[in-house]
């Protein structure tokens, strides 16, 4: 299902992501990309997962500008701690859900997402595993 939010002419949002039932994962990083719509694209993320959260979230961000361009969000997991590895990992990524909040900044007013829209894809020679979302800012 595409996910679009309609910020209603205000130029900045803020953003939050949750990753729930993570059990048996570690989460190396979720990371926040803003691709613009003239082409060009930010090389380096807007938001990462900070280093003392273990879950791979990103909590509740300060304002920023979307420039009406489409954030991607790209979670990798780990499943090299589970014992039963790509088997135990593929059932496991079944139950993982994954929300995303984004607040307008001049109103208050939010909209919440759910699940992925690519994922789970496994390497399994290097035992991880990414979801990959996209939410189009209107």
């Amino acid at each position: 299902m595409k996910k679009e939010f309609t910020p209603n002419g205000c130029p900045k949002i803020k953003l939050e992501v949750q990753i729930l039932n993570n059990f048996g994962f570690i989460a190396l990083s979720t990371k926040v990309y803003l691709d613009l719509q003239n082409g060009r694209s930010t090389d380096k993320p807007l938001f990462v997962t900070p280093p003392y959260l273990t879950d791979g979230s990103i909590p509740l961000t300060l304002d920023f500008k979307h420039y009406n361009g489409l954030l991607f969000i790209r979670h990798i997991l780990s499943y090299g701690a589970m014992p039963g590895g790509i088997a135990e990992a593929e059932e496991a990524a079944k139950k993982l859900k994954f929300n995303y909040r984004i607040i307008n900044s001049c109103d208050g007013t939010a909209s919440d997402y759910r699940q992925s829209d690519h994922g789970p894809e496994f390497i399994d020679g290097k035992k991880i595993v990414y979801f990959i979302t996209s939410i189009d800012i209107l």
